[in-house]
């Protein structure tokens, strides 16, 4: 039996490449299967599988997903930021505090340099929000003084 099992084996891999797909997919004829053992070359495997001694079986198709239900808020583990993920979380941090160093640039409040040396700290996530910014700019006396008031 097992020499049986050996010799098929190349025959096998031939029909399988003559059919293009996986040698699971082949199945023998048991009643010809002394017939299939005399085939040494591919023609006499092309004859087989005209003969139908040599079949391709179905492909085993999977069967469609089970679709997942949408999470309810009840059933979420962990804050929004967790399921978010750390790109947007740096987003919705960076952006503002860009867009608050640009306005007082535009403004010409900030004295001579500090819009680079902010900038660059916005961008290396120094500060926490908004408010942490403009208290920094406040205790290191970064805005220019107002005169006329």
């Amino acid at each position: 039996m097992a020499k049986q099992s050996r010799c098929s084996n190349f025959r096998r891999r031939l029909a399988a490449r003559i059919m293009k797909c996986g040698n699971n997919r082949i199945w023998f004829n048991p009643e010809s299967l002394k017939k299939i053992e005399k085939a040494i070359t591919r023609g006499d495997v092309r004859k087989l599988i005209l003969n139908r001694d040599i079949k391709k079986r179905p492909e085993n198709k999977k069967k469609t997903p089970v679709v997942k239900k949408k999470q309810r808020s009840g059933s979420r583990k962990g804050r929004k930021g967790a399921r978010q993920g750390k790109k947007a979380n740096w987003f919705k941090i960076v952006r503002p505090q860009r867009r608050l160093v640009k306005q007082l640039r535009a403004e010409d409040k900030l004295t001579p340099g500090s819009y680079r040396k902010l900038y660059i700290m916005v961008k290396s996530g120094v500060f926490r929000s908004k408010a942490h910014m403009k208290k920094y700019i406040d205790e290191n006396n970064m805005m220019k003084v107002q005169e006329g008031n």
